[in-house]
């Protein structure tokens, strides 16, 4: 991993060295520096040596590897690298809370100020003191550097160290997710960048451009001004002699003082008069020199010096021998001609030949009129530091070349400039022009101080915060993104987990379903035996203990069937089984009902029972006529049992509906007078097998089931079931169920009912179908008082092959047989064109409702199991003819 961080890091030091701007050592973008600190962030402190390699490759391969000094300043920037990315990335995991994604604006800030900006000072600062240390840059370029470097890296951070992240963290799925935007935002955002830093580069050099144009117009353009105005002034005074007979001292000052030379940076001019050998003597005698050994020689007479603009200097001084031959040579062409100081002073001599009367045409006249020479010298390095000066200009130097002799007319003193020379010949401009025999080329050059006094800087700033924003904005956009994806994942597992758990539930379901169809039929055949037989019984005669014993197995069987009853209600319950089957019902009439069933019971006891309905209770009402009945059946039931002396009150109550004629809320409560039920003890009445505390069961019996299974039922019957008691006074059950449905004039017919003691069946054929013998007996003896022609089948095929010979009247089938079950059975002779008008009844101990729906589907009637004689014929008398005796009817 190290091998591959270092070559990374190469290739984008290398990519970014292939756009760097402006003069320096450092790129404006150093997208290196975000790789490192987004390797040592996913990776660890391990990874650094490999970012300090590929740094020192990056600057080797640059630079190259032949200087000793070189290549060890690189090792130290190298180091500077690992040190940079290391602290950024500590600060980074202490303060920005890296672990958590970067999901906050608040860490996403905190990254950027602690990786971006704080720890890239690090590397900027020791490579830059390195780099000065060892004489790389000067000091004037330290700032700048700096400033730049450490830009670079801040750039190359804010572009693409969450780039970096999203692709070297392997086994964060948070990050996996956010790859593609943020890596399209990065390279959008390091485009941008590029363009952005080239744009202004170059707008800001074009500016540059046109500063340095226009200031080195005006200084090249003054320095020629200065240097023509010398020739101009110098032909004037030219002219002034020449015209003159004779000019003495105070005609020389008031002259040249007229001519503009009064400035500080004036040139020294100097007349120097030929003395020839007639004059010799009255010239040495006024003049203060010492006569020399020719019969004509130059003297300087009068002098005009910039520093002394007040007096004229007489000087006894003779021109030079050196410069004789030149001397001649200008005195017989009549040209001028300069002279250049060979030191240090760069000063510049103008002689210009004066003659009485003018130039001359001819050598020997010119010779014959000869008066003598004015000179002006000037200091060019004085000359070009003025106009310099004056505009007010220290970073644009001038360079004045002849071309004759290829060679600078003016030395520049290093000393005095404030910075080094631009070689960039974009700011570097020449103008030529000629200087008496002189071809000079005037060289105005820009510094690296004129460079470096752009606004680069604030582009980089802009810029900084630009791509902050950019790549912060996507870190929290593709974080919502990450968590809500996470999110849907997480609630994709979980719709499947609650799929699956479904499925699960609904194969419990399936399968308590047919668990409690098989307990059911397993439980309640026996019973019907038992029951039944002991219902035939009752009409044996025998002794008073015989009847003691019968009555007694009918009473537990009858508890027993009671206790049946109700596990498989609260199972249906519990399941998700129980629908209603609402139909119309007299709600008084229902209510006396159940007074007069409980009537007898409760006189035993010697206790009232009252009932209490309010007059203007809707008559017929949409309810589930077997649930409330088993609702109230168990809280008059309880009652009973726990009252021992007053009395039990039944009332019927409602409530109205607002703009809601045919709903009403309708409200039935069970008051007695019994033992009570502690306040603290009521809230757990209503759960499954729990009952008061200290209840004796001996006394009482029961199972805990009745309330529960009566709450349960009043809340899928759109209503409650409360209770209100106190200790030694008694309980009020109520029930309440709400938005009950009015009717009018709906009330069930059910028909005019024969007693079955005045039936006489006709004769008719019957088949009898069950796979329990006992009980086929069992109904066989039910039925034997009738003129019943019965015939038996254990199961569906067999009834089918029977049927095929009796042709019965009814058949009387069970459900669950081997073979061929019940509902196969009235499938086939229901849709048996012979068969399909004969009745079928099953004798079901179906549990489920949609065992009841599938049989009325097939069957004409069923019959519960265990049932009893009575209910077994009144179930014949629908399918059945028979006729009524009337003697018992008279009776």
């Amino acid at each position: 991993m190290n091998m591959l961080i270092a070559l990374l890091y190469f290739i984008l030091a290398k990519t970014s060295l292939l756009i760097a701007i402006g003069p320096g050592y450092s790129s404006p973008i150093w997208p290196a520096s975000g790789l490192a600190l987004a390797a040592v962030l996913s990776k660890g402190y391990s990874i650094l040596p490999g970012i300090g390699i590929g740094s020192f490759l990056a600057n080797s391969t640059q630079q190259g590897f032949d200087d000793p000094l070189i290549i060890f300043i690189n090792l130290v920037i190298g180091i500077g690298a690992m040190l940079q990315s290391a602290f950024g990335s500590k600060l980074i995991k202490r303060y920005a809370k890296f672990s958590e994604a970067l999901n906050t604006s608040y860490n996403i800030t905190l990254f950027f100020i602690f990786g971006a900006v704080v720890s890239t000072i690090i590397n900027a600062s020791i490579g830059n003191l390195t780099l000065w240390a060892f004489k790389i840059i000067p000091t004037h370029d330290l700032l700048n550097n700096f400033l730049t470097w450490w830009f670079g890296d801040m750039l190359g951070v804010v572009a693409i160290s969450t780039l970096c992240l999203t692709w070297l963290i392997q086994d964060n799925p948070f990050w996996k997710k956010r790859r593609l935007p943020i890596t399209l935002t990065a390279l959008v955002a390091y485009a941008i960048m590029t363009l952005i830093l080239n744009l202004a580069d170059n707008s800001e050099k074009k500016h540059m451009h046109y500063t340095f144009h226009d200031k080195a117009t005006i200084m090249t353009t003054s320095l020629i001004n200065h240097i023509d105005q010398y020739s101009t002034s110098l032909a004037y005074i030219r002219a002034f002699y020449e015209s003159s007979q004779e000019v003495t001292e105070k005609e020389f000052y008031t002259f040249t003082n007229n001519q503009s030379l009064n400035q500080a940076h004036s040139p020294l001019i100097t007349w120097h008069q030929l003395v020839i050998s007639k004059n010799r003597d009255a010239f040495e005698e006024n003049q203060l020199i010492t006569p020399i050994q020719s019969n004509e020689y130059l003297v300087s007479t009068y002098q005009k010096n910039s520093l002394n603009t007040n007096s004229m200097q007489k000087v006894g001084i003779y021109i030079s021998p050196i410069h004789k031959e030149k001397l001649l040579l200008s005195r017989e062409s009549g040209k001028e001609f300069v002279i250049h100081a060979k030191d240090k002073t760069q000063m510049h001599s103008v002689f210009m030949p004066i003659y009485n009367g003018g130039i001359k045409e001819t050598p020997s006249e010119r010779k014959m009129n000869f008066k003598g020479f004015l000179s002006l010298d000037f200091y060019l390095n004085d000359l070009t530091k003025y106009v310099t000066n004056y505009l007010s200009t220290d970073d644009i130097v001038l360079v004045i070349n002849d071309t004759c002799f290829n060679k600078n007319v003016n030395t520049l003193n290093q000393n005095e400039l404030t910075s080094t020379l631009t070689t960039d010949p974009y700011f570097i401009k020449t103008k030529s022009f000629s200087f008496y025999d002189y071809n000079w080329k005037i060289n105005a050059i820009a510094t690296n101080k004129f460079l470096d006094s752009n606004h680069m800087l604030i582009f980089y700033s802009i810029v900084f915060f630009i791509v902050m924003i950019l790549n912060g904005v996507t870190l929290i956009t593709t974080a919502r993104f990450a968590e809500s994806e996470h999110m849907r994942i997480i609630e994709t597992n979980l719709l499947n987990q609650q799929t699956k758990a479904k499925i699960a539930a609904d194969e419990a379901n399936r399968s308590k379903s047919a668990f409690l169809a098989k307990m059911s039929h397993e439980i309640r055949t026996p019973m019907n035996a038992i029951i039944g037989f002991s219902d035939l019984l009752q009409n044996v005669s025998m002794s008073e203990k015989g009847k003691s014993y019968l009555q007694n197995i009918s009473n537990s069987s009858n508890s027993l069937l009671s206790l049946v009853n109700d596990i498989l209600d609260l199972s249906k319950i519990e399941a998700g089984k129980i629908t209603l089957q609402l139909e119309a019902l007299n709600i008084s009439d229902f209510i006396n009902d159940m007074h007069t069933l409980f009537v007898d019971r409760i006189s035993k006891k010697d206790l009232n029972l009252t009932v209490s309905i309010n007059k203007n209770l809707p008559k017929i009402l949409e309810l589930d006529e077997n649930r409330l009945r088993q609702i109230l059946n168990n809280l008059l039931s309880n009652s009973l049992k726990f009252t021992d002396s007053g009395s039990i009150t039944i009332t019927a109550d409602y409530k109205t509906k607002p703009n809601q004629e045919d709903l009403i809320d309708l409200i039935i409560t069970v008051k007695d007078t019994g033992k009570g039920i502690p306040i603290n003890q009521q809230p757990n009445i209503f759960n499954s097998f729990e009952q008061v505390k200290g209840q004796s069961q001996a006394v009482y019996g029961g199972t805990g089931l009745g309330l529960p299974i009566s709450r349960k039922l009043a809340d899928i019957m759109n209503g409650s079931l409360t209770v209100n008691s106190t200790v030694a006074e008694g309980s009020c059950f109520t029930l309440t169920l709400t938005q009950v449905k009015v009717l009018q004039n709906k009330e069930k017919s059910t028909g005019s009912t024969p007693s079955i003691n005045e039936i006489i069946f006709k004769p008719a054929t019957l088949l009898l179908v069950d796979d329990n013998k006992l009980n086929l007996k069992l109904l066989v003896h039910m039925l034997a008082d009738f003129p019943f022609k019965i015939h038996t089948a254990e199961n569906g095929q067999l009834a089918l092959e029977k049927q095929a010979e009796i042709n019965a009247d009814i058949i009387l089938h069970d459900i669950l047989m081997p073979v061929m079950d019940g509902y196969e059975l009235a499938t086939h002779l229901k849709n048996d064109p012979i068969n399909s008008r004969i009745p079928r009844v099953a004798l079901t101990a179906a549990a489920l409702n949609e065992d009841i729906d599938k049989i009325n589907k097939l069957c004409d009637a069923y019959l519960f199991k265990p049932f009893h004689r009575n209910e077994l014929i009144e179930i014949l008398i629908r399918f059945l003819d028979y006729e009524i005796d009337q003697k018992n009817n008279s009776l």
